[in-house]
């Protein structure tokens, strides 16, 4: 708490994803909103975005996507509000994954999978035909990271897990 009020976003970020762990989405929600615009300052002051700063944005996004998905999922049948949340967590989970895609930022990102995983989850709640692609990246990329024992969410396991169940339904062959 004291690094988030000296204006650390990383600490934002940790806080935010306590929150959602402790099924607070709108303290998360807030903490990650604040944490973004702490980065967008940083980036707008030093008129480039250093690695550093991309691999923060990166988590930001991510567990604010994930933060709107739990949400929405929360909201129950409110329709129209679930759908704005479920929009917004879309959003947040695409521009985490451009992130995470720069040739030059892929290694130093610790869970590409991740954005991954949640988009996955977005885009089936929407029965969008895609998600099974995001499924496939949620699996591979996940996948990659267990075999080198550098998983440190316990939330990416259950989401590998999640992934590899539903390409098995698909029909999808499996290493």
């Amino acid at each position: 708490v004291i690094a988030a009020k000296g204006g650390f976003a990383d600490a934002y970020n940790n806080l935010g994803r306590l929150y959602i762990r402790q099924n607070q989405y709108s303290e998360a929600i807030l903490l990650l909103n604040d944490g973004l615009e702490i980065v967008e300052k940083q980036e707008q002051q030093a008129e480039t975005s250093s690695q550093e700063l991309n691999e923060v944005k990166y988590s930001l996004l991510k567990n604010l996507g994930w933060a709107k998905l739990r949400q929405s999922e929360a909201l129950g049948n409110s329709n129209k509000l679930k759908s704005i949340d479920y929009t917004e967590a879309k959003f947040h989970l695409l521009v985490a994954i451009g992130i995470a895609s720069d040739p030059e930022l892929k290694s130093s990102i610790l869970n590409p999978g991740a954005a991954h995983c949640l988009l996955a989850m977005v885009l089936e709640v929407e029965d969008a035909p895609d998600s099974l692609a995001q499924w496939r990246q949620c699996y591979d990329l996940v996948s990659k990271r267990l075999g080198a024992r550098d998983v440190r969410n316990p939330e990416e396991e259950a989401w590998f897990a999640l992934a590899k169940q539903k390409l098995t339904l698909a029909g999808e062959t499996l290493p």
